[in-house]
């Protein structure tokens, strides 16, 4: 996914890595001073992963496509002079726990009766022409 409450730029691609229990493994930032968002990740053969999102800080001056491959840890091997960076966070792992509530619908009387329109049906004397036999 993405921030704009850690990292180098307005938002940046922010990945977290999770334990069984659900306890932060590592979390990590990447981008650089535009705008920054992963939409995809998958664990890789190596037991790194491949991101792939978009970024406005590289590229030809628009959204451009993203991929980055990272190792077991979140690390990456960045260019330090093309501008990007990669910054551990803190954010803290809370409750979201969410209940139901009742969604029971009752059904209430649809019945719709016609009513005179008064509708005039009008001859408008329009004359038809063929254009081919």
């Amino acid at each position: 996914g993405g921030t704009e409450s850690f990292g180098a730029g307005g938002a940046d691609s922010w990945v977290l890595k999770l334990n069984s229990d659900g306890t932060v493994a590592w979390q990590k930032t990447y981008g650089g001073v535009g705008i920054g968002k992963g939409l995809s990740i998958q664990q890789t053969s190596d037991g790194g992963y491949i991101e792939c999102g978009g970024t406005t800080s590289f590229g030809a001056g628009s959204t451009e496509l993203w991929i980055l491959k990272l190792a077991s840890d979140g690390t990456i091997n960045f260019n330090g002079s093309s501008g990007a960076s990669t910054t551990n966070t803190n954010a803290v792992i809370t409750d979201t726990s969410v209940t139901g509530a009742d969604t029971a619908i009752t059904g209430a009387d649809t019945n719709v009766s016609s009513a005179d329109s008064s509708a005039t049906v009008t001859d408008t004397n329009a004359a038809t022409q063929q254009q081919a036999p």
